[in-house]
């Protein structure tokens, strides 16, 4: 979680490549949920001060993807077809830090494995160390 910064098309691609890896690594596919937390709305969030979740979607699909990675490192052309694939089976997602930590809470008194309690309860005591909780 990276908190009150800015994200761009490339980094909606790398995860999306990260996770098409991951994929590979494991020898199955997984379902890809990517979800955006910012402080007001998601116009503060993308460089590209995009209005929907739908239209930043839109908008990788028809950029035009690199051939290289930027430290080139990577080959990415063999990958492009599987990240414009990857963009139509994302569930692309957006709620502010205090729907975050709303659903937490909900989700917290519902949970019934320790560990995952323990997750919940050390995000929201961070969102509220940071006054994110109810922003």
């Amino acid at each position: 979680m990276k908190v009150q910064s800015k994200t761009s098309l490339d980094q909606f691609m790398k995860y999306l490549l990260l996770s098409i890896l991951a994929d590979q690594q494991a020898d199955k596919s997984r379902k890809l949920h990517l979800l955006y937390i910012s402080k007001n709305g998601l116009h503060e969030l993308f460089e590209e001060k995009y209005s929907s979740m739908d239209e930043a979607k839109d908008a990788l699909i028809t950029m035009v993807l690199p051939t290289i990675s930027k430290n080139g490192g990577m080959d990415l052309l063999p990958y492009h077809d599987q990240i414009r694939t990857a963009v139509n089976r994302v569930n692309l997602c957006f709620c502010t830090y205090s729907d975050f930590y709303n659903l937490l809470q909900k989700k917290m008194a519902q949970a019934n494995h320790p560990v995952m309690i323990k997750l919940m309860q050390g995000i929201c005591r961070e969102l509220e160390d940071r006054d994110m909780s109810h922003v």
